[in-house]
């Protein structure tokens, strides 16, 4: 067990890729020592379509907020 993780809030962030291969058991591992955890993903590229979003979500308990994060790449002028 952490030691003082309990009633702890995590914001945990990474591609949808990461949170499904590699980061779904370690929130479920912090979820059952007390923490409070909301994951927010952003979609990786080359992986679009693969649904993960929904799967992501049926893997984590209905106490976890979701959060699909956007971005757009800026290329800003140079002087």
């Amino acid at each position: 067990m952490i030691d003082n993780i309990k009633g702890k809030q995590i914001l945990i962030t990474s591609t949808d890729v990461m949170m499904i291969q590699f980061l779904v058991p370690h929130v479920l591992y912090l979820l059952d020592n007390g923490a409070n955890v909301d994951v927010a993903c952003s979609k990786a590229e080359g992986y679009q379509n693969e649904g993960y979003k929904e799967k992501i979500k049926e893997m984590l308990p209905k106490s976890v907020s979701f959060y699909a994060v956007s971005y757009t790449h800026l290329t800003l002028p140079t002087n």
